[in-house]
This record gives C-alpha cells, structure tokens and sequence, in this order.
C-alpha cells in the first residue's frame, strides 16, 4: 500500500512538473487574468482596428473589415524560452464566424521577419463551433536578437474569431522529479 502511495506520488508530481513547464512557453494561454498581457493585437491599416474582449477563459477578436493581407491583422506573444532545433507542440481552440478565409499560425522572426519562419507555419480555417487544432514542429537555428514569435496572422478574416487553451509544450522534455 505504502508503495502504490509513494508511486502515485511521484506520478502527480511529475504531471504537476509538466503542468507547469507548459505555463513557462506561453504565458497567459488561458486568459484567467482576463487581461491581454503579454499578447498583443495590432493592424498595419490605420482603417481597420480589431477589438477584443475576454471571458470565460477565452479571447474574441472582432475585425469590422477584411484586409488585402493576412499579416495585416495580428495576435502576438514573443516568446523567449524556445531554443533551436527543439520538437514542440502547439495547441489551441479556435471559432469563428463565417469565416471564408484562413487563419494563419507561425513562429516568426521578431526582426527581419521576411526571412522566414522558425519551423512553424500553418493554414487552419476555423468553423462556426468550437475546435481543436494541435500540430507539432521543430524549430530551426534562432537567431541570437531575433526571438521568435508566435503569431495568428487574421488579416482576411472579417467578423469574430475566439481562441482559448494556447498552450506549447517541449516534446519528449526529460520530466524532473523533486522528491521533498
């Protein structure tokens, strides 16, 4: 009994380890403060100003009008812990409203953006309902003062679009173990 105690143990406190590791790479996935920090919204068209509101965990963006560009609308968060040639996993759910054109997922450059990605780049169109989107990559050589940034590109999409449940884990992280 006391074995299958001790077992049991070990095996929450590794979960809690991994829990917590995930909470490091994107901070503020689950809108709990119901507060946008660190994610930012902005639009390159001095015309088209998205809006946001949070409750219940999640994010809703609303775009009066579609932009010629996807990269003209963006959700961002930069991210300072993700290391080169490292497999990770992105997660998130998404909706929206009547949606035509594509949402676009990436890790970009936060400089020299136009040099590419940094091994994450996806076209996804949400529906009308709630669903989950999970995809795995490898991130290529990060550039030392060009850290990435993990952007929804929504530049074409007009009306609402939710997200909620971010979250990007390190896959195959060795779990550490603290025995108190």
């Amino acid at each position: 009994m006391k074995l299958n105690l001790l077992i049991l143990s070990v095996i929450m406190t590794c979960q809690t380890n991994a829990e917590a590791a995930e909470d490091r790479l994107i901070t503020n996935g689950n809108f709990a403060k119901k507060s946008l920090k660190p994610w930012k919204i902005f639009a390159t068209e001095k015309l088209i100003k998205p809006t946001f509101s949070i409750a219940n965990g999640e994010v809703t963006i609303t775009s009066a009008k579609a932009s010629p560009k996807q990269s003209n609308e963006q959700f961002t968060q930069q991210l300072e812990k993700l290391k080169s040639n490292t497999k990770y996993t992105f997660s998130f759910q998404a909706k929206a409203e009547n949606v035509l054109k594509p949402l676009v997922v990436t890790l970009s450059r936060s400089k020299d953006w136009t040099k590419g990605h940094y091994g994450l780049f996806r076209k996804i169109t949400p529906t009308n309902e709630w669903k989950d989107y999970k995809m795995t990559f490898t991130t290529i050589e990060i550039e030392e003062g060009n850290l990435p940034q993990l952007k929804f590109l929504f530049g074409e999409i007009q009306g609402q679009l939710s997200l909620r449940k971010i979250a990007l884990i390190e896959v195959n992280k060795p779990i550490e173990i603290k025995f108190k």
